[in-house]
């Protein structure tokens, strides 16, 4: 009996891996059956970078430190506020 389950998780999990590969990889077969001339080094270099979702996170990170020294700045300036107040009474002083 615990055999048999044994076997049965590994074709489960073999399975699995099987599914995940082919969806893994079947974009890219996708993708090369697609292009219709190849790639210079310079298009594969700019395509990595521009792709690259870790140098997409870079760059927020970067622009959230431009936008904190923006804030940090903004403290040290001076504030100026306006307030102002108009009251209408309904009935006349009496002279």
């Amino acid at each position: 009996m615990n055999r048999i389950f044994f076997k049965m998780h590994i074709v489960v999990f073999l399975l699995i891996c099987l599914g995940w590969a082919i969806l893994e990889y079947e974009p890219a077969f996708a993708q090369a059956a697609d292009a219709k001339e190849p790639l210079s080094l310079r298009d594969c270099i700019n395509k990595a970078l521009k792709d690259n979702p870790s140098l997409a996170e870079a760059r927020l990170g970067v622009s959230a430190g431009e936008k904190g020294i923006d804030s940090a700045w903004g403290k040290h300036l001076p504030k100026v506020s306006l307030d102002a107040n108009y009251t209408k009474r309904q009935d006349p002083w009496p002279y």
